[in-house]
């Protein structure tokens, strides 16, 4: 809804109004990087908020190499809490489907097409290794993704106004779809981590990253047939891959393919979704700035004369409608495209079914030598092109997630002032938050889990630890149990 607000204000402001941005020590030059996609073009602006080591939205490559781990992450998708202010948007049901979910909230939700599917809670990024430059590194295993089955529909619209009174409208609720989807990252990832740029990791400041890696998921339709179980196993759908998936807990991104058009705002760890990133002058309206387009190697982007691009947008940073305790280690992330027609892969066994298990690689076109044509690399039998049946399909993937230091490193960051809810409660010097929390679960809201060093574990947090990744384990079961494979 804020983003409603927003626009409402800026459709007042003139020309004359728009002022320049002056650049501090504190913030970079804004961006907006363009990528081309089949059919249109993906386009992030980055705010101005720049990574460890000057490291811009354009780079994922680490400073000097990843020098071992200063601080273990992981990040547990939550669900919707329908906060996060992206513009309501229709939906549709997907193949074909009559429903029509209008001016829905968009919470969490994926765009895929027309289509809408809810980022459910579950999926969970574990061992989420970051050095202390701020170097990421997450690996393929260590990230697994919850089942995409439901769009969970609330309605944004005059709330005077039943939506199930209008055509092919239904009431709020939760629906299953009728594709549904199992994702997997198909490589190790990489990127970079704002958190060291702060007084500590685990600090109440706002902060922001973004990693790439090789993604794939696999399409279930109805039609798709079920194996002895009765239930659909991997290999019995049809898996779609991408290359060089972006994703970012910072920055506003826009999915434009012409008539098919998606966007989302990242909602920065530790802040508010209600607090807007937009700065606003003195009579609270919309600073507005004039902001280059970049291509990615960081070139200008130009127009069909030759001209670089320039777009007027709202001055945005990361932070500055402050952080709040509230939503201490919450955070909102974003990351869209296009599916490709196709791409190379090196598979295990080409003849097997092409699961997850099976995909050993995902290769670029300039990677692979192919001189007769056929979809088979020359050199190795075991790379071939392979075909996405939803090739040139528009995607916007959006999920709420909390993020746990699981392991820091104090002697690289000594300086824990700023770091809330601090216990030692058996005395032995060591920070662990483990001792506050109840049945040794969390809370989802304050984001109450614990911290421990990376060597010399306290005992008793070593033990908070595994029960906690049984409780894990056991929101897993239920989860999956919730949102059932047809």
């Amino acid at each position: 809804m804020k983003n409603n607000i927003i626009k409402q204000k800026l459709s007042g402001v003139s020309a004359a109004m728009l002022v320049s941005l002056v650049i501090t020590d504190a913030m970079a030059a804004p961006a907006i990087w363009v990528q081309p996609v089949p059919g249109g073009e993906v386009r992030l602006y980055d705010w101005g908020y720049e990574g460890p080591g000057a490291r811009k939205a354009n780079t994922f490559e680490s400073i000097n190499g990843f020098n071992g781990a200063a601080q273990l992450q992981r990040v547990i998708t939550t669900g919707p809490d329908k906060l996060t202010p992206d513009a309501p948007q229709g939906i549709r049901e997907d193949l074909g489907g009559s429903i029509i979910f209008r001016k829905s909230n968009m919470d969490s939700q994926t765009n895929f097409y027309k289509w809408g599917y809810t980022t459910v809670a579950g999926s969970v990024f574990s061992n989420m290794q970051i050095d202390a430059d701020g170097d990421y590194f997450i690996a393929r295993n260590d990230m697994n993704f919850a089942w995409y089955g439901v769009f969970d529909y609330t309605w944004e619209g005059d709330p005077t106004v039943d939506p199930a009174s209008l055509f092919n409208g239904v009431p709020n609720g939760i629906y299953p779809t009728n594709v549904q989807f199992q994702p997997y990252a198909l490589s190790d990832a990489k990127g970079w981590c704002g958190s060291v740029l702060t007084s500590n990791p685990a600090s109440l400041e706002p902060m922001g990253g973004q990693v790439t890696f090789d993604f794939g998921f696999e399409a279930f339709l109805p039609f798709t047939p079920t194996g002895d179980n009765g239930v659909w196993d991997p290999g019995e759908g049809s898996m779609q891959i991408v290359k060089d998936f972006e994703m970012r807990s910072f920055g506003s991104l826009e999915v434009d393919l012409g008539a098919i058009n998606y966007k989302a705002d990242a909602v920065v760890n530790n802040t508010s979704p209600l607090n807007s990133p937009v700065v606003t002058d003195a009579n609270g309206d919309p600073v507005m700035i004039e902001v280059p387009l970049l291509n990615m190697d960081g070139t200008p982007a130009l127009d069909a004369n030759g001209v670089a691009r320039t777009q007027i947008v709202p001055q945005m940073e990361v932070g500055v409608g402050g952080v709040d305790g509230n939503y201490y280690n919450l955070v909102s992330f974003m990351g869209g495209g296009v599916v490709p027609k196709g791409v190379w892969v090196e598979w295990a066994d080409p003849a097997a079914s092409k699961t997850n298990d099976n995909i050993v690689a995902v290769l670029y076109d300039t990677d692979v030598v192919d001189a007769d044509g056929d979809g088979i690399d020359d050199n190795n039998p075991n790379i071939v092109y392979h075909k996405n049946s939803f090739g040139g399909y528009g995607f916007l993937l959006r999920a709420d997630g909390i993020r746990i230091i699981e392991g820091l490193n104090f002697a690289e960051y000594p300086d824990i002032s700023n770091v809330p809810n601090k216990t030692d409660l058996n005395g032995n010097g060591r920070y662990d938050r483990c001792d506050t929390v109840s049945n040794n679960d969390y809370d989802p809201v304050t984001g109450d889990f614990f911290s421990i060093e990376v060597k010399n574990l306290d005992p008793n947090a070593r033990v908070c630890l595994r029960n906690l990744r049984k409780q894990e384990r056991r929101r897993a079961l239920l989860d999956g149990r919730r949102t059932t494979r047809r």
